[in-house]
């Protein structure tokens, strides 16, 4: 009886010494393979060629194919950033490039894809086309097949970081990253997207486990690029500068910002994303908003930040001599909305573009059309006041950025830089 009490420790601390040894060696298992990935050919991905390719007279291939894949459990933006950057990957490596589809904003499946948006609907590809050839997914498949092996994909190595506390991006360096990637999320993102390729679009790509030891094979007719933030080109602007010039919306899309554009106070205006995730939605006045549980305790630290906000905002605005803003925001009442519609300001929302145009009405109840419309307002503005936290922003103010235009954050403008603590950073 006396030697119960010491063989339950015995095997107590066996299995301790076990699972701590389990975690370890998972944990090992990814540090080897993104050390392995820095020692690989795989992960020369700057550009070496010279602007002198860049030209009417390129010729691109049009049998030598690149499929982006995109990481679909991340947000809508970020896929546009990424494609962006697979467009820079394909110039460089002078190929074609598949066209894979988009999503909805926020509304999901089962499997976890949200609802599927078309290449076309979101881009315009005989646009896109002056630019470099494409071809969609159909087409790509007939040449490529469906199933794409480990050295046929290039994905850059992440830094081995921890930075999931990390929620605002404070340099518009930071703008096409993805969002600060460790390790364990990278792969996380990489096996979901492995997921969803298969079961929505038939894509069969390797384990992330196959990648360890086969170098990048640039020279194979197909090959994929996983686009994050570490693929880099040594010509990135001049890269950038190009694309933004065929990288436009949809036809449809830039026909209604046309129709509205001259209402806009004669397209002397500033625009603002507002970014609101906090609890305002479940006000009595949106009774059907879905409702998280600190849902008061957000809309209190809204209530108190929003008049330093609104000062900060409208110093900006008179400073560049302008009395117009359009806020893009969701379509909800907000009271930073209604705070600024009491100052000597000219306020427009979405709404009001309803009110405005019938070829915006068509699309009221249709919420990715009119991101991409508000996209479009905000990089034609004058001035624009982005949101470091949202990569919806970050999509505009690096095309902004390429043409010259100014940008302002947010929670750096006059008062608005108090009113920012924490807490409400990862709000707006």
């Amino acid at each position: 009886m006396t030697m119960k009490r010491p063989v339950k420790f015995v095997i107590a601390g066996i299995l301790v010494y076990v699972i701590v040894s389990l975690i370890v060696a998972t944990k090992y298992v990814h540090f080897e393979l993104f050390s392995r990935f820095q020692n690989s050919s795989r992960l020369m991905v700057s550009s070496n060629t010279q602007s002198k390719y860049f030209n009417n007279e390129t010729k691109y291939s049009r049998t030598r194919y690149i499929l982006p894949i995109l990481p679909w459990t991340l947000g809508l933006s970020s896929l546009y950033n990424g494609y962006s950057r697979s467009l820079m990957f394909a110039m460089q490596e002078q190929r074609t490039i598949a066209n894979v589809p988009f999503h909805n904003h926020g509304q999901t499946q089962e499997g976890g894809l949200r609802v599927q948006r078309s290449f076309e609907e979101t881009f315009d590809v005989k646009e896109l086309e002056k630019l470099l050839p494409i071809v969609n997914l159909s087409e790509y498949i007939k040449h490529c097949g469906v199933v794409l092996p480990a050295q046929n994909i290039l994905i850059p190595d992440t830094s081995i970081i921890r930075t999931k506390n990390t929620n605002v991006n404070t340099t518009l360096e930071n703008y096409y990253k993805l969002r600060s990637l460790d390790t364990d999320y990278l792969i996380i993102i990489y096996q979901n997207t492995r997921h969803l390729y298969k079961k929505f679009l038939g894509i069969q790509l390797p384990a992330i486990t196959d990648f360890v030891t086969d170098d990048f094979n640039r020279t194979a007719d197909c090959i994929g690029v996983f686009p994050t933030r570490d693929l880099t080109f040594s010509n990135e602007e001049e890269l950038g500068r190009r694309i933004i010039k065929h990288w436009q919306p949809a036809a449809y899309v830039r026909e209604m910002a046309n129709d509205v554009f001259g209402t806009l106070c004669g397209g002397k205006y500033v625009a603002v994303h507002w970014r609101n995730k906090t609890g305002e939605r479940c006000t009595p006045i949106n009774p059907n908003g879905k409702c998280a549980l600190n849902a008061q305790r957000e809309l209190i630290i809204l209530s108190r930040a929003t008049p330093d906000i609104v000062d900060g905002v409208i110093e900006t605005v008179r400073s560049h001599q302008l009395r117009c803003i359009y806020v893009a925001s969701p379509p909800y009442e907000q009271l930073f909305v209604s705070s600024l519609k009491q100052k000597d300001l000219v306020v427009f929302t979405v709404m009001d573009l309803i009110g405005m145009s019938k070829k915006v009405a068509k699309y009221k109840n249709d919420n990715y059309v009119l991101s991409l419309l508000e996209q479009l307002i905000a990089e034609y503005a004058e001035v624009f006041i982005s949101s470091r936290t949202s990569n919806w922003s970050f999509y505009v103010e690096y095309r902004r950025d390429l043409q010259k235009k100014i940008t302002v954050a947010l929670h750096e403008i006059g008062g608005s830089s108090l009113a920012f603590t924490p807490e409400l950073k990862n709000l707006l």
